[in-house]
């Protein structure tokens, strides 16, 4: 995995370079870095997206910068980052906490989606855990 991730890190920043080149759009890069934290009465559950700290490849991504202007335009809740399928819930709202330094957001999933409940299930039972973001780096330093 630890080859891999280096590997991913290496590709990732050759696209870098080639945005900062202007040769190429940002790349949409992917971080699991997030978790569910509580299920609230409504049966949304809330989760924390992101954290300002370093990831398992050595990332860090700053709160601040998060631009949620378009994802809030089309909240939805995508498995696994496919958008070849069709969502399987909405995100009613997304914020910054600033002094958590967390990005946050509750998911709501559609409850007349059989795989969308599956999924929601696998969080109440914390089968699943985790969650991830995707995002394009419009300001970025190398620190690795």
């Amino acid at each position: 995995m630890q080859v891999l991730d280096q590997r991913l890190g290496e590709i990732e920043l050759e696209e870098l370079d080639a945005y900062r080149r202007g040769l190429a759009e940002s790349p949409i890069l992917y971080r699991a870095a997030g978790h569910m934290d509580q299920i609230h009465k409504t049966g949304e559950m809330e989760f924390v997206a992101n954290e300002e700290t370093i990831d398992r490849v050595g990332d860090l991504i700053q709160v601040a910068g998060w631009a949620l202007k378009d994802f809030e335009a089309n909240p939805v809740l995508m498995f696994a980052h496919n958008y070849a399928q069709p969502p399987v819930g909405t995100v009613p709202k997304v914020w910054i906490d600033a002094e958590k330094k967390q990005l946050r957001n509750l998911a709501r999933f559609d409850e007349d989606d059989p795989f969308a409940m599956q999924l929601k299930g696998k969080y109440e039972r914390k089968v699943m855990r985790a969650v991830s973001v995707g995002f394009r780096p419009l300001e970025f330093d190398e620190g690795r």
